[in-house]
């Protein structure tokens, strides 16, 4: 029972997690003939005040701002080539670089989400230390109750509150760009002590080319094919002896319901053929995190050669857990019955795979030596895992709401390095 209550708790606590991104004011400037076209970026501290639901919401929205002021600086570029306000060669020239900012974009909303993720998890971690003592605490309160004939269960400990969300200690930067298109040619002018220039938030002024008396405009009858989003889940994972047997015995046992795993990703997704195709490809990027409870008094012990299991016959353990993080790159084939026009607003089936690189492993013990000194060791190593990872995932959902479950094909120890494990999960999460 306080295995379900710890699990549960951690899973509805992980909703009220803050982010902690990095802070950058940058502009860029295009001039084409003495008409500007600018680009600026926004600033993302506030993203350290936000819980998960306002962080997500934030990054989509900055991921449609990305891609709609690129549709638009793209359409601008067309158009004064087509008027000849530019040449050919200029607006290729020109072209490239809107792409690079993009691309520099998505890659600026990783380094947000990785920084996030990182914080997330050593407060998690922190929160779920606490509780454990607390947890301890109370099953040897009513085991001494019992000794004495007193059956009576205790009251559980109130949760511990999370710690507060690190701040952020970075300074605003500013830098500016201006790329400067006439009859000399193109001039590119760098920022503020040479730093490369980036957009992530747009001017808030939007062009409307609609008014109440003409009605929508053909832009607007037209049905989007693609579409991004942002997703996070959280769940279970084990390891699968052999590729398909549940370890039930043995110092590798694993406490299901105390072996956790979280992600937070982001993408596109692409409808494939007409605008009635229920048939999309998805695609994008992801940071997943897993963990995985020993039982009893087991531990993962690494020697000069391999990896082993056994039990502390010496120590009284009293957590025992390995971690270990990747940068996932998943893509999907899906089913989406959703209304013309619309994505993720009705039942979803999906199926395709994944592959990984990872970004760190770590073992944690917690035990009582028989001086009775409490230690509490945390070693980050690769401890002989496979350095990248590959494998099968499905999916079903309905609206936001999806199900998935994840299978890698690859060992998680490198060959003769470890048991012969691989890795599977299951998580609900959500899709905006």
């Amino acid at each position: 029972m306080k295995k379900l209550v710890a699990s549960a708790v951690l899973a509805a606590v992980s909703l009220a997690a803050w982010a902690q991104p990095t802070t950058k004011t940058e502009e860029v400037e295009i001039v084409i003939d003495g008409s500007k076209v600018v680009i600026e970026s926004g600033d993302l501290a506030q993203l350290s005040e936000l819980d998960l639901n306002g962080m997500i919401e934030e990054i989509t929205r900055y991921s449609v701002k990305i891609q709609t002021e690129r549709k638009a600086l793209l359409a601008k570029v067309a158009k004064a080539e087509t008027e000849g306000d530019i040449s050919a060669e200029q607006a290729e020239e020109m072209r490239e670089m809107i792409e690079e900012r993009t691309e520099e974009n998505v890659e600026m909303l990783a380094e947000v989400m990785e920084s996030w993720g990182e914080a997330q998890s050593a407060r998690m971690e922190a929160w779920e230390e606490q509780y454990e003592m607390q947890m301890e605490a109370w099953e040897e309160q009513y085991e001494a109750q019992a000794e004495q004939g007193n059956f009576n269960v205790p009251p559980l400990p109130p949760l511990p509150p999370l710690p507060p969300a690190p701040a952020n200690d970075e300074d605003s930067t500013e830098a500016g760009s201006r790329i400067i298109i006439s009859d000399k040619g193109i001039e590119i002018k760098e920022g503020k002590d040479g730093d490369e220039p980036f957009a992530l938030r747009f001017n808030t002024e939007e062009e409307n080319d609609t008014t109440e008396n003409d009605g929508p405009s053909d832009e607007n009858k037209k049905i989007s094919s693609h579409e991004g989003y942002t997703d996070w889940s959280l769940g279970f994972n084990t390891m699968l002896a052999g590729g398909s047997d549940f370890i039930n015995d043995g110092p590798q046992e694993l406490n299901f319901f105390r072996s956790n795993e979280w992600n937070i990703g982001f993408g596109g997704k692409q409808r494939i053929g007409s605008p009635y195709s229920k048939f999309y490809f998805r695609y994008g990027g992801e940071f997943s995190f897993h963990d995985f409870k020993l039982i009893d008094e087991n531990v993962m012990m690494p020697t000069d050669s391999n990896i082993v299991f056994r039990e502390d016959t010496v120590n009284k353990i009293g957590s025992s857990k390995y971690k270990i993080a990747y940068f996932n790159i998943p893509i999907m084939f899906q089913l989406d019955f959703s209304e013309v026009g619309d994505m993720d607003e009705s039942f979803t089936v999906g199926v395709g795979g994944y592959v990984g690189v990872r970004l760190n492993a770590k073992r944690l013990l917690e035990y009582e030596t028989a001086n009775f000194n409490h230690v509490e060791e945390k070693v980050k190593d690769d401890f002989f895992t496979q350095q990248f990872r590959y494998g099968l995932m499905a999916q079903v959902g309905f609206d936001s709401f999806k199900i998935t479950a994840k299978y890698d094909l690859n060992n998680y120890f490198k060959e003769g390095k470890g048991p012969d494990y691989q890795m599977a999960s299951i998580t609900i999460g959500w899709v905006l």
